[in-house]
């Protein structure tokens, strides 16, 4: 099945889709912003060099973004936002494979993010994947991602991926 997809770095051009995919999303979590904040953001991201900015997609479509940041001597990931119209194993495949990119592009032992406490399908799928929970605060749940829990529950998901179930 990944051999139908792959992930490649966004492109200036990208900004207006990822922009349009935050201001279609049902989810109140995300943080608000606009078109020119959003461009500047990208732009500078891209500038920056500090970590990288990634598509996952096929012939078809795009099925999301996803960045990473190596913060302060720790890899942090964020700001995953997927295609509406993709398909839950897409986007479970989406995440599996940028993690695994991370963890090896990266060197890192552990992945660093945060996820609002109100999205609880979000972070109870990172809990599933093996995530520990490090701290909690009345906004956000902050998570550590092992890279050896990670690749063992990458190979389970990717298992039942080629066995047709999830």
């Amino acid at each position: 099945m990944m051999s139908d997809y792959h992930l490649e770095p966004i492109k200036p051009e990208d900004t207006e889709l990822i922009y349009f995919m935050r201001s279609i999303s049902k989810s109140k979590v995300l943080k608000p912003t606009d078109r020119i904040i959003n461009q500047m953001f990208i732009r500078g991201f891209l500038e920056n060099n500090e970590g990288g900015y990634l598509k996952f997609c096929n012939s078809k479509e795009i099925v999301g973004y996803y960045r990473w940041q190596n913060n302060d001597e720790r890899v942090t990931i964020g700001s995953w936002i997927t295609n509406p119209s993709s398909g839950f194993k897409e986007k479970i495949l989406f995440d599996l494979e940028f993690k695994l990119f991370v963890f090896n592009n990266t060197g890192a032992d552990y992945l660093f993010f945060e996820v609002e406490r109100n999205n609880s399908s979000v972070w109870k799928h990172h809990e599933r994947l093996g995530a520990e929970l490090i701290k909690e605060d009345r906004i956000e749940r902050h998570y550590r991602l092992s890279r050896v829990v990670f690749k063992y529950k990458y190979n389970e998901k990717i298992n039942r991926f080629n066995q047709r179930t999830i």
